[in-house]
């Protein structure tokens, strides 16, 4: 069983991050404006007060980052509910638009600027004043050029996307001290990023040809290995967690129909659904847990958590009955297995009840 809390109130909440201290941040909506929102463990907090700005990411340390916004452009801010007053908004140079994507433990943060519309990489490390602009695989001053991080780890490497000199857009590995390195695709198209470990693995999705991609997982030792597909024609990673565990959703042999897997050991295995047509599956954790999004017999999506000893579970099944909201999909999945879920309600932080 576990404990429900609601965050935030339904068709607000835009969640971004959930921590293993228990906390999170989310970016939520009202009056048509965004603002930054943190869950300290006990209470909600605005990160920037009536400030409007989003929250896109969160460090095991509480820290959050995310836009500053105004009519014209954005500014990337780093913040910390120890200092809740002494914002930085952080220097990346000429650019009327910033996003920032991930943060690390050690505050660095990565995301992407465009200067005179080109998408550009950086990596910012505190305390530096100016955050380092990233090279695309193209090259410096290529036009037209893309770069985009998009996770960061806790050795500063940065795993994003990037234009190649022949016009695609592959998996990018931007290493310290070292040139940004190709990590290659499995046919002659595009390549997405979709998650990153501290081993340095990147797992996403490449294009084989038109209209075929399948989920990959790369490291420095093997490359890029094709995870393969249920039967079906497509699959696609969404998470990797630090054992090199792999999960995502693939086609079946029967068309129209998807199914949440697992990928390890060289083998990709079905997580089924909750009695529907289909399953999606979103989030792994160090401990194995899957959480993710699965048709009801009647095709209702429900919140599913899976482990190798339950199964698929409706986690609508597990929580208190005293109201009719429904858990429809595991947004954020914590060490400990506590877990942000969107809901009919709004955003539910939900932890395990002790025995």
């Amino acid at each position: 069983m576990f404990l429900a809390q609601l965050l935030d109130p339904v068709g607000q909440a835009t969640p971004q991050g959930l921590n293993n201290l228990g906390q999170a941040a989310w970016t939520t909506t009202d009056a048509n404006q965004q603002f930054a929102r943190f869950f300290d463990g006990t209470k909600v907090q605005q990160v920037m007060g009536n400030r409007p700005a989003r929250a896109t990411a969160l460090n095991d340390a509480g820290h959050v980052t995310g836009q500053l916004l105004s009519d014209s452009l954005s500014l990337v801010y780093s913040w910390s509910p120890d200092a809740p007053d002494a914002l930085v908004v952080i220097d990346i140079g000429p650019g009327f638009f910033t996003v920032a994507n991930a943060i690390n433990r050690k505050g660095q943060v990565t995301g992407m600027v465009t200067r005179r519309n080109i998408p550009t990489a950086y990596r910012w490390t505190p305390p530096s004043p100016t955050a380092e602009g990233l090279d695309p695989l193209s090259g410096a001053g290529t036009l037209p050029s893309v770069a985009n991080g998009e996770f960061i780890n806790d050795d500063g490497s940065v795993a994003g996307v990037s234009s190649t000199p022949g016009g695609q857009v592959h998996a990018t590995l931007w290493v310290p001290g070292q040139p940004p390195r190709d990590l290659g695709s499995l046919g002659a198209g595009n390549v997405t990023v979709d998650g990153f470990n501290e081993a340095s693995q990147v797992v996403g999705q490449s294009d084989l040809g038109p209209g075929v991609h399948h989920a990959y997982r790369w490291s420095a030792a093997e490359g890029m290995v094709d995870l393969g597909t249920l039967g079906g024609t497509n699959s696609s990673a969404s998470a990797i967690n630090a054992s090199g565990m792999v999960v995502g959703t693939s086609d079946t042999t029967d068309p129209g129909s998807t199914r949440a897997f697992v990928w390890s050991g060289g083998a990709m295995k079905s997580l089924g659904t909750l009695g529907g047509g289909w399953s999606a599956a979103t989030r792994i954790n160090a401990s194995g847990q899957v959480g993710g999004t699965s048709a009801d017999a009647n095709g209702m999506a429900h919140a599913f958590l899976w482990t190798a000893d339950t199964g698929m579970v409706d986690l609508n099944t597990r929580i208190p009955t005293e109201t009719d909201r429904v858990l429809q999909s595991v947004v954020a999945l914590a060490d400990d297995g506590s877990m942000l879920v969107s809901s009919s309600d709004g955003l539910l932080l939900l932890r395990p009840k002790a025995p």
